[in-house]
C-alpha cells in the first residue's frame, strides 16, 4: 500500500467575484459615463429652449408694437416726456379726449390708461424683465405716420405705421373695428360712409392691413 503525502499543504480554492480594486474602477467608470450623459442632455435642453425663445421674443415684440400702433392711429398728439429713470415715456392724446401713456421702466414696458405724467401712480406692466427684458423703446413721427422701435439684448424690431389720409378718424375706427354688415345708425347716421353699400369682411381686412406695413425684425 502506497500513501502519497502532500507537503505543499491544502490546495486553495480560486475565489469567485471581483476584487475591491476592480469594483472601485468599475464604479468610477460608470459615474464618469453617467455625468457625461447628464451634461449632454442639459446642453441639448438649453439649445432647444434658446431656439424656442427666439420666435417667442419676436412675436412678443410684434404684439407690443401692434398694441401701441392701435393707440397711435387714434391719437391726435404724441408727447415725449422724461421719466424719473431717464427712460422713454410717451403720452398719447386720443381724439376722444383720453390720454394713454407708454413708458420703459427697468426693462419692462408699462401702460397707463389715464396718463398725464410719467411719475404718477397706476402704471401697469405689459411685460416683465424676467420674460422679455427691453433695452430700447422709441416712437418717432414720420409723416404721414410713425415708426415704433422695440429692442431687447438679442432682437431689434422697427415697425413703420402709416395713418390713412385724409379719413375722419371716427369714421375710420368704425369701418376698421366693427363688422361692415352691422351698422349703428345712432352713432354714424351723419357719416357719408354709412350710406354706402356695406363692404365685405375681406375688404375691411384689406383696409386695416393697408395701413400697417410689414415690420422689420433683426437679430443682434
Amino acid at each position: 500500500m502506497c500513501i502519497k503525502i502532500n507537503l505543499d499543504g491544502p490546495r486553495k480554492a480560486r475565489p469567485w467575484g471581483f476584487a475591491l480594486i476592480e469594483l472601485l474602477a468599475a464604479c468610477a467608470l460608470m459615474a464618469l459615463l453617467a455625468g457625461s450623459s447628464v451634461q449632454v442632455i442639459l446642453w441639448q435642453t438649453t439649445s432647444i429652449n434658446q431656439a424656442l425663445q427666439q420666435p417667442q421674443a419676436q412675436l412678443a415684440l410684434q404684439g407690443l408694437a401692434l398694441q401701441i400702433g392701435r393707440d397711435l392711429l387714434r391719437s391726435e398728439q404724441v408727447r415725449q416726456l422724461t421719466s424719473s429713470s431717464q427712460q422713454r415715456c410717451y403720452v398719447l392724446t386720443i381724439h376722444t379726449g383720453e390720454q394713454v401713456g407708454y413708458r420703459l421702466r427697468a426693462g419692462a414696458l408699462q401702460y397707463h390708461g389715464d396718463a398725464f405724467d410719467c411719475a404718477q401712480r397706476g402704471w401697469q406692466s405689459l411685460t416683465t424683465a424676467q420674460t422679455l427684458s427691453l433695452t430700447q423703446f422709441n416712437i418717432r413721427i414720420h409723416a404721414p405716420g410713425y415708426q415704433i422701435t422695440l429692442a431687447t439684448s438679442a432682437h431689434s424690431m422697427s415697425f413703420p405705421l402709416f395713418s390713412p389720409a385724409p379719413i375722419n378718424r371716427s369714421v375710420f375706427d368704425e369701418q376698421l373695428y366693427y363688422a361692415p354688415s352691422v351698422l349703428d345708425w345712432h352713432t354714424c347716421i351723419d357719416h357719408a360712409l354709412c350710406h354706402r353699400t356695406p363692404e365685405s369682411i375681406n375688404a375691411t381686412f384689406r383696409l386695416a392691413m393697408a395701413t400697417i406695413r410689414a415690420a422689420t425684425t433683426t437679430r443682434l
